[in-house]
């Protein structure tokens, strides 16, 4: 349980067992110097400060009312026997009406700078509130930073008080709140060892001397426990100790778990010697160790299992980013694959293209060679008979094939082309026609001349040459 369960606990445990050694006058003067209505907390306050009026008082104004002490909580109740035990020192009434005349007096003298204390923390509180009422996160951080800040300031002060009257051999208390403390021992897998300080009580200091300061049992406790303490007189730990049901002082408690799931495994009140403290603290690890060892083993199934799934998720990301690697190959190789076939695609059409330029191309060419052969079969000259002035022409076509023919002396180059044209077996567009010997060439010059001027005469052999690309 919480700082609020225990503050409802102490509730319930209110003031049941305090009215055996604190007197009902006493009880009385304390309700009327205080203006508290509260019986059970007057009570409390007076068995705290071993019955002493003035002291009891002087806690209750500057401590317990000032820091909002337990709401509603009548403090816990006293143990008779203890009280019976220390009527002779601390419990008495100061000499009756003469002490009771002291108190009342120091209270009136008190009384001013008390009204002035509350009214300045009144106008402040309402300042702060209006401030941080737009804002309720503010407001709650601002509260929040202040009580922890407080708690530590107590538990400072009371190392601080601690070390000055018995040394700075003690077991090492934690200068936090009892709940920071308390999540400390939580995180350790310890309990946390928790003593309310009552300096008012006569075995007190014995008890602090003889046996928190005892190098065996300064020992046990470091080695075993997160130890915290603190005063009654202070709002920390007298909360704690009304939550705890405390009824007789020196008082120690053995807490296991933090926050909500805080929970008292053992208590010990009253005066204890170094071997009874240590052997009651023995018992109770022993009856309640289990608790720790099955927190441990919780704590150990939860860190196998998120180390798990941290191990889990880290393979889960590796394997996504392997599969996303593997994506991306996958794409490239498609989109590579993709160009290819896309240049594949292009060249093929391309080939294609140029394959039907061909085809036209040579169609246009048989197209114009067939053209050109019937025109020239229409309008060639008729072959001479042989005789005077007759030459004889040889042609040897492209396939291989001769052809013989006369033509006149007078008949142009021209008319060897014409006849060459005509020709069924030619196949070409553009050709010349080479002499061998001696070696000429005709094409599209020369035409013009006749066979005498060709040098054709009286017989020659021509060999066509084409000159299509």
């Amino acid at each position: 349980m919480d700082g609020d369960d225990f503050s409802r606990s102490a509730e319930a445990t209110g003031a049941s067992g305090m009215g055996g050694a604190v007197e009902a006058e006493d009880v009385r003067q304390f309700l009327a110097l205080t203006r508290s209505l509260d019986e059970g907390q007057a009570r409390f306050c007076l068995e705290a400060c071993g019955g002493n009026l003035e002291r009891a008082v002087d806690m209750y104004l500057s401590d317990v009312a000032g820091h909002g002490a337990v709401q509603g909580s009548s403090g816990p109740p006293s143990d008779p026997s203890a009280e019976q035990s220390s009527s002779s020192g601390m419990n008495v009434r100061n000499g009756g009406d003469r002490g009771f005349l002291v108190g009342f007096l120091g209270g009136l003298l008190r009384l001013p700078f008390t009204i002035l204390s509350k009214t300045l923390g009144l106008v402040q509180s309402v300042v702060m509130y209006a401030v941080y009422i737009p804002w309720p996160q503010l407001r709650d951080d601002y509260e929040r930073s202040h009580a922890e800040e407080n708690s530590e300031l107590q538990a400072r002060q009371f190392i601080d008080r601690f070390e000055f009257h018995y040394g700075a051999q003690h077991p090492p208390f934690v200068d936090k709140s009892w709940r920071e403390a308390a999540a400390r021992a939580h995180r350790e897998f310890k309990f946390l060892w928790v003593y309310v300080h009552s300096p008012e009580h006569e075995a007190t200091d014995s008890f602090c001397r003889e046996v928190l300061c005892a190098p065996e049992v300064v020992a046990f406790l470091s080695a075993n426990f997160v130890c915290w303490g603190g005063d009654i007189r202070q709002s920390e730990a007298f909360r704690l100790a009304a939550s705890l049901g405390t009824t007789t002082y020196p008082f120690q408690s053995l807490l296991a778990f933090s926050g909500s799931r805080t929970q008292p495994v053992s208590s010990m009140q009253g005066y204890l010697s170094p071997r009874e403290m240590l052997d009651a603290i023995q018992q109770a690890l022993d009856e309640q160790g289990a608790l720790l060892v099955a927190e441990r083993v919780d704590r150990e199934r939860m860190d196998y299992d998120r180390q798990l799934r941290q191990e889990q998720d880290l393979e889960y990301e590796r394997s996504l980013e392997k599969d996303k690697r593997l994506e991306a190959q996958r794409k490239k190789i498609q989109a590579e694959e993709a160009a290819r076939k896309q240049a594949e695609r292009e060249e093929e059409d391309r080939k294609r293209r140029e394959i039907e330029a061909e085809d036209r191309k040579a169609e246009q060419m048989v197209a114009a060679i067939e053209g050109r052969k019937q025109q020239k079969q229409r309008s060639l000259k008729e072959e001479p008979a042989a005789g005077d002035e007759v030459a004889q022409i040889r042609i040897r076509m492209l396939d291989g094939s001769n052809h013989l023919r006369r033509f006149r002396y007078s008949d142009k180059v021209q008319d060897i082309f014409d006849y060459v044209d005509s020709l069924e077996n030619l196949g070409v567009l553009s050709y010349s026609l080479v002499q061998m010997f001696p070696r000429k060439a005709f094409d599209d010059d020369g035409r013009d001349q006749t066979l005498v001027e060709a040098g054709l005469v009286p017989d020659s052999s021509l060999l066509v040459k084409s000159n299509d690309e």
